[in-house]
């Protein structure tokens, strides 16, 4: 009994920050979806270097899809199954967010982020399907969180699926010289 109170005790500021997060995420959402795309706009019509501001909007957008996971749900009619795929779908956004930053930036790697964060989001947009079906009562499974989950799927997908010459033409990814890389 005392490990799980400490295991709680310790898991307190998760939750403090979870919360937090977990209710203003709609405006810091907002804020930086509308930075990101400035971002990109000015990258693909500009000369104007903008890699430090995405990559500073999507990483701060993915640790807070990361942190909402820690939040504490009064949904009296989410059991265990439903907390755990509303965690899910926080922890997958992040990984696709970061995928997609990686693939905005043309850095390695992207690839499988964007695979195994559009697969479980996939799965977790089934899920919710499911269990909205069976209990339409949930309060957790809110129409902003299946708009959130079905915009980055269809990101992730996009540009995953994109050749890399189409993005070049689109100047959203440009072409690294090779002396740079060496």
């Amino acid at each position: 009994m005392t490990t799980m109170n400490s295991l709680n005790d310790q898991n307190e500021p998760l939750k403090k920050i979870g919360n937090f997060i977990a209710k203003h995420l709609n405006l810091f959402e907002n804020i930086l979806a509308i930075i990101t795309i400035a971002a990109v706009l000015l990258k693909m019509f500009t000369a104007l270097k903008t890699g430090f501001v995405i990559t500073l909007s999507l990483t701060t957008l993915a640790t807070l899809y990361f942190f909402r996971a820690y939040a504490v749900h009064d949904d009296e009619h989410a059991g265990g199954m439903e907390v755990f795929i509303d965690k899910l779908a926080s922890f997958a956004g992040s990984v696709a967010i970061i995928g997609i930053m990686f693939r905005l930036e043309h850095w390695p790697g992207y690839e499988i982020m964007l695979q195994l964060g559009g697969i479980t989001l996939l799965i977790v947009l089934a899920a919710i399907a499911i269990l909205k079906s069976k209990k339409p009562q949930l309060k957790i499974f809110n129409r902003r969180l299946v708009i959130r989950i079905i915009v980055l799927l269809f990101l992730a997908a996009a540009l995953y699926s994109t050749p890399k010459e189409t993005l070049r033409k689109m100047r959203v990814d440009k072409e690294v010289p090779v002396e740079i890389i060496k």
